[in-house]
């Protein structure tokens, strides 16, 4: 690459990554500089772990109510560091985004042999600018470091050339299996391509799969000692069980939330040619559409596009490279006139998916979430503050709350309770993922909270003759939250407060 060229590819690189952070930080300015609710349930196992009470949610309870264990383990040391670590996993997880845009510029270059600045702008105007990607980055959950560990295990593997590579590429292979459940499914396609095209010398062809292999085996070892045998974490299986109504919701999902707007990056299957094509794109495109029937297969989403952030660096990467690819090999010829027309309509298309991924869709969630997931967090310092250290909690959505106030609180929808999440329902996979199993009776009966945020959304609870005999509704000052006492709590945490 020329010295001026190189100049100007680093300086849209540079204006990329820029885009890139601004578009993620007016999300995050969105919930006033704190993280989205699920995040909070990762930030409380980290907690735990730290603090020396080993992975668990509520001390004692080895449930495995994350799906994102490297995640996990990551922001645990920041946990001595400062009393609230949101800000860190906010801003460590935009890091590592923008480390994915690097990892895939570098593909672009390095494995695609592409160095048109045209090609870089494109690229990273369509990651960018996309919603899923800003607002899933800066959330305080895995999303960055999923996408970075996608793109940088695809790339190592497409340019690995002797053994010391293919060994960094399983690695960060394995390290995809630790961070999502359904990482695995890469590593397998990886390994498999591998042996399938004999690469390196052939003492040497099995270095590839068993360091993959090692390293997963000895992380589910581990996992299946601490928490009991188990296949999915509970987390998962809190949203599975549906059987095919749950497979027709995620495939209605996949295509409305992800084939509209980005199913011109699949031509890229097309646009491959035969011969001369880059090595790894096989796999690329084997890797983008595992990910989403995987999706399709667990039923969806709640939300338009967090499942989707970690995969457009590599799937934009994919598109671009091989769109540019086909014009150098002469696949698709073009004169200069068709060359302007072709720029124009890309980036009318690279608009139209900004604008219904951020503006229409992400953004319109999020301004509606806000406000809730703020109030939770001032709920949970307020209940702090003011409620005995032994006050039991159970609650619709948990994150804040938990992390917050530093209670005992149960999830009444499953997520860190094995009991609801292992229930079969009739109906499953037809409502919302994640919000289809209960158990108003085992939660009021079993667990016995002194306090209920949420009883209103729970399907049999408030009707409950448990509920209605033994609990209050709390006049409160919360906007969007309903309260209930235990009546025996309430009078104790009142006398409690004349006490002090």
């Amino acid at each position: 690459m020329a010295q001026r060229q190189r100049v100007i590819w680093l300086a849209i690189l540079a204006l990329g990554l820029l885009t890139a952070a601004l578009h993620a930080q007016a999300y995050r300015g969105l919930f006033a500089g704190t993280c989205i609710d699920d995040a909070y349930i990762s930030f409380r196992y980290s907690e735990n772990l730290a603090n020396g009470n080993g992975l668990v949610f509520n001390s004692g309870e080895r449930v495995e109510g994350y799906s994102n264990f490297l995640w996990v383990v990551t922001l645990a040391p920041f946990v001595a560091m400062q009393d609230d670590i949101s800000q860190t996993a906010s801003l460590l997880g935009l890091a590592l985004a923008l480390l994915a845009l690097v990892v895939a510029a570098r593909g672009l270059s390095d494995v695609f042999g592409i160095q048109s600045p045209w090609a870089l702008a494109a690229l990273l105007s369509l990651v960018a600018g996309s919603g899923y990607f800003a607002a899933w980055s800066i959330s305080g959950l895995e999303t960055g470091l999923y996408a970075l560990l996608l793109t940088l295990a695809w790339y190592l593997y497409s340019q690995a050339n002797s053994n010391a590579r293919w060994f960094l590429a399983a690695v960060v292979f394995a390290l995809l299996a630790l961070t999502r459940p359904e990482g695995l499914a890469f590593g397998v396609a990886a390994a498999t391509l591998y042996l399938l095209a004999r690469h390196g010398r052939l003492q040497n062809r099995w270095l590839f799969p068993l360091v993959l292999l090692l390293i997963v085996v000895a992380y589910h070892a581990w996992r299946l000692s601490w928490f009991g045998w188990h296949w999915f974490p509970n987390s998962v299986e809190a949203k599975m069980g549906g059987g095919v109504h749950q497979v027709w919701r995620g495939l209605r999902y996949v295509t409305g939330n992800f084939l509209l707007p980005y199913l011109p990056l699949l031509s890229a299957v097309v646009l491959l040619k035969r011969t001369n094509r880059p090595r790894g794109s096989v796999l690329g495109l084997l890797m983008v559409g595992l990910y989403l029937a995987m999706f399709t297969a667990a039923g969806g989403d709640w939300s338009w596009g967090r499942f989707f952030g970690p995969v457009l660096p590599l799937a934009s990467l994919l598109f671009v490279g091989t769109l540019w690819h086909s014009w150098q090999q002469g696949v698709v010829p073009l004169s200069r006139r068709s060359t302007v027309l072709i720029g124009l309509v890309l980036s009318l298309y690279i608009a139209f998916t900004a604008d219904i991924s951020s503006r229409q869709r992400t953004w319109q969630q999020w301004s509606r979430y806000a406000a809730a997931d703020k109030e939770r967090v001032a709920m949970g310092k307020w209940m702090r503050q003011n409620l005995p250290n032994d006050t039991k909690v159970a609650a619709f959505a948990i994150g804040q709350l938990a992390y917050y106030s530093g209670f005992y609180t149960h999830d009444m929808l499953g997520i860190t309770d094995s009991h609801i999440a292992n229930l079969k329902m009739p109906g499953m996979g037809r409502g919302v993922p994640g919000h289809e199993k209960y158990d108003a009776n085992y939660t009021l009966t079993v667990v016995k909270p002194d306090v209920i945020i949420g009883a209103e959304l729970l399907p049999g609870m408030p009707s409950s003759g448990v509920f209605m005999s033994q609990y209050q509704n709390v006049e409160a000052f919360w906007t969007h939250h309903k309260v209930a006492m235990h009546k025996n709590f309430a009078r104790r945490a009142m006398q409690q407060r004349r006490n002090q």
